[in-house]
C-alpha cells in the first residue's frame, strides 16, 4: 500500500509540474528522506544576505531580491490545477530559497496573498522565515489556519550578526515566536546550519547551543530541526572570509558533491550531539533533517514528527483509496 501510494502521488505531481509556474514539488538536493510536499518561493533572491545560504548556488542575482513576474496570476492557475487533481492534501512550504517575509513583502504582500489563497484551498502550509514578527500582523493572523500551519524560524545562535548581517535580531525572533505560540500556532526552531568552529570562523559552541535551547524551551517550543552546514562554492564571492576560512576543514572532513562540500556522517554526528543533548534534556523533539544522523528519540526528517504532516498523510491515503477504488 505504501509503495503504491508513493508511485501514484509522484505520477500525478510529474504530470502537474509540466505546466506549473510557481507552485512546485519540494526537492532540495534530491533527498530520498523528505516527505512528499510542494513549495512556493514567493520572491527571487533575499535581502538578509546570510553568509551560509545555499540558494546562491543556483539563483542568478541572488543578492538583488525581486518579485517574480505575474506571481499572483501564476499561483492562482497552479492552485486551481493542484486542487483539481487532489494535491491540496500535500503541505506547501513557503519559502525555502528566499525569506518570504523580507522587506519586499511590506510593499507587495505576495506572501500574504499566497498564504491566504493556499489556506482557502485547503493546503496545509509551512512558513519558513527569519522574520516571524511579520506574522503577528492582523492580516497574516487572519489568513492562517493555526491547525494547518507550521511556522519554522531559523535561529542558529543568540549572537549571529556575522552569519546573518541583515536578518532580524535573534531575540526579536524569539519574542515573536513566543507570541505566536501564545495565540495557538505550531512552531519549530531551525538551528540550521550547525557551523563548525574553525580558525577565525565563530561557529556555535556547546555553551552557545545550551543557552539557545534553554531560551526556546522557556517560551514553549516543542520541536528543533538541525542540519550541518553545506559549504557552497557560490558563497566564496559573497563572503570570502567565511568560505575560505572553512574550506580547509571541509576538505579534511567532508566530500565535494555537485556544488558544495558536505561533511562525513561521523563528523555530522559530533556536531549534532550538543544540540541533541540539549533538546533531550528538556524533552524537546529533535529532527536531523537531511543529515540522516540517527539518535534515540529523534527523527531523520524535519516533518516526520509533526502533527501537520501526519494529518496530511492521512488525507493523501484517503484520496489514493478513492482514486484507485
Amino acid at each position: 500500500m505504501k509503495f503504491r501510494l508513493v508511485v501514484w502521488s509522484l505520477k500525478i505531481i510529474q504530470e502537474y509540474e509540466k505546466h506549473a509556474k510557481v507552485l512546485k514539488k519540494f526537492n532540495p538536493f534530491r533527498p530520498k528522506i523528505c516527505p512528499l510536499r510542494l513549495e512556493v518561493n514567493v520572491y527571487t533572491g533575499c535581502v538578509f544576505q546570510c553568509v551560509y545560504c545555499y540558494a546562491r548556488a543556483y539563483i542568478c542575482g541572488f543578492d538583488k531580491p525581486r518579485c517574480k513576474p505575474n506571481f499572483e496570476e501564476n499561483l492562482k492557475r497552479d492552485i486551481e490545477k493542484a486542487v483539481e487533481i487532489g494535491l491540496n492534501k500535500l503541505p506547501v512550504s513557503i519559502s525555502n530559497s528566499c525569506d518570504p517575509l523580507q522587506p519586499l513583502e511590506d510593499k507587495y504582500r505576495h506572501t500574504l496573498f499566497a498564504i491566504k489563497l493556499l489556506t482557502e484551498n485547503g493546503f496545509p502550509i509551512i512558513v519558513v522565515t527569519k522574520n516571524p514578527s511579520k506574522l503577528l500582523e492582523l492580516k497574516y493572523l487572519e489568513a492562517m489556519d493555526s491547525k494547518k500551519t507550521l511556522i519554522e524560524t531559523t535561529i542558529i545562535s543568540l549572537d549571529s550578526k556575522f552569519f546573518e548581517p541583515n536578518a532580524p535580531p535573534p531575540m526579536e525572533r524569539i519574542e515573536a515566536v513566543r507570541e505566536l505560540i501564545d495565540v495557538g500556532f505550531n512552531i519549530a526552531i531551525r538551528i540550521d546550519p550547525i557551523i563548525p568552529r574553525f580558525g577565525e570562523i565563530p561557529g556555535q559552541s556547546p555553551s552557545d547551543i545550551e543557552v539557545l535551547v534553554e531560551k526556546i524551551c522557556e517560551i514553549g517550543v516543542k520541536l528543533v530541526i538541525a542540519k550541518c552546514l553545506r559549504l557552497v562554492g557560490a558563497t566564496a564571492k559573497a563572503n570570502p572570509v567565511f568560505y575560505y576560512g572553512l574550506r580547509p576543514y571541509y576538505r579534511t572532513y567532508g566530500v565535494w558533491t555537485s556544488n558544495c562540500y558536505e561533511l562525513k556522517d561521523d563528523i555530522k554526528r559530533i556536531l549534532h550531539m550538543p544540540v541533541y543533548s540539549a533538546c533531550l534534556k528538556r524533552r524537546i523533539d529533535y529532527s536531523t533533517c537531511l543529515d540522516s544522523v540517527d539518535f534515540p528519540y529523534s527523527t531523520t526528517c524535519d516533518r516526520g514528527n509533526t502533527l501537520l504532516f501526519k494529518e496530511a498523510k492521512k488525507l493523501i491515503v484517503l484520496e489514493h483509496e478513492k482514486f484507485t477504488g
